[in-house]
Parts: structure tokens; sequence; C-alpha cells
């Protein structure tokens, strides 16, 4: 009878270590499972960068201006960003263009409402034409674009745009706007 209940428990043991090394191998798994979906996750967000606008100009002669935009891309985030495209609009915002001056009451009722205003240079950039082509984790780069741009009489008031998209991120990107107003 002793013989009985030696092998009755003896194999209750066995049964139970069975038990809890496949529990273990599945509690294993399920954690590589999710480890993995973490790490894909947090590698969406880990593209991050800060752009800024510097604006300078100069007189060329007596009806344009060189107009000197300076764009600086601080990579903040944790993987290098290989950028894709650069493209950049100029708006002119003043003086008032004739067609415009009638929204103003207009968009003083309606906050909301957003004037298109008139485009007076763009440049788009891909591929070959971009020198810079990719900014590591913690580095800083400037990108350099110089426009010729028409003198008007009275105020004169423009409204600049970039917009950085990165290869990995399509599409999203980094985009900065600047009012400028030549003295």
């Amino acid at each position: 009878m002793a013989n009985y209940n030696l092998n009755k428990n003896g194999n209750f043991l066995s049964r139970a270590k069975e038990f809890y090394e496949t529990l273990y191998y599945i509690v294993a798994i399920c954690a590589l499972i999710f480890a993995a979906h973490w790490f894909s996750q947090q590698e969406k967000a880990l593209y991050n960068a800060n752009t800024y606008h510097s604006v300078s100009h100069y007189n060329i002669n007596k009806t344009s201006y060189l107009l000197i935009l300076e764009i600086k891309i601080d990579n903040i985030g944790n993987v290098p960003i290989e950028i894709d495209s650069i493209r950049i609009w100029i708006q002119e915002i003043l003086p008032l263009p004739i067609d415009k001056k009638n929204l103003l009451p207009l968009v003083q009722l309606h906050p909301n409402k957003q004037i298109e205003w008139p485009y007076i240079r763009e440049i788009e950039e891909r591929g070959d034409q971009i020198k810079i082509k990719k900014i590591k984790p913690g580095e800083k780069e400037k990108i350099v674009r110089h426009f010729v741009i028409e003198k008007q009489k009275g105020d004169h008031l423009i409204k600049i745009t970039s917009e950085i998209e990165n290869k990995e991120e399509k599409p999203a990107g980094w985009t900065q706007t600047t009012l400028y107003k030549f003295k």
C-alpha cells in the first residue's frame, strides 16, 4: 500500500512539472509577442524633429530683394531622419491684392475662414536635389535657400512655409510657417 501512494504522488509530481513547464513556455511566447508589438509601436513614435526658420533679406537693386531662408532641423528623436522631399512656398499678404480686400470684413465675422493668399514663389526638391539626406539622432542641420522677391510699395508682408517629409514616415513630416515683413 505504501508503494501505491508513492507511485501516485510521483505521478502527480511529474504531471505538475509538465503542466508548469508548458505554462512557462506559453507565458514566454506571449511575452515575446507583447515585447515585439510594444517595440514596433515605440519605433513609430521615435521620429521626432524641431524645425525653425531664420529669414533675412538684402537689397539687390531698386526693384528686388534677395530673401535668404534658413531651415534649421534638430533631430530630437532616437532614429535617423531620411529626408525624402522639401517643399517651400512663399505667399504675399501685404500689400493686399485687390481681390482680397473685400475678404477682410468677412474674416473678422468668421475667424475660422482661411484666405488663400497668392503664391509668389514655390519650389519642391526630391532625390538628388537634396544635399542633406540623413540627420542622425541628436544632430542639427541647416538647409539654406535663396529667392529673389520683387519690391512692393508700402508695407510688404510675406508668409513662408516649408514642409519636410521623412522617407520612413510618409506622409508625415514637419511643416513650419513664418510671417516676414520687409523693412
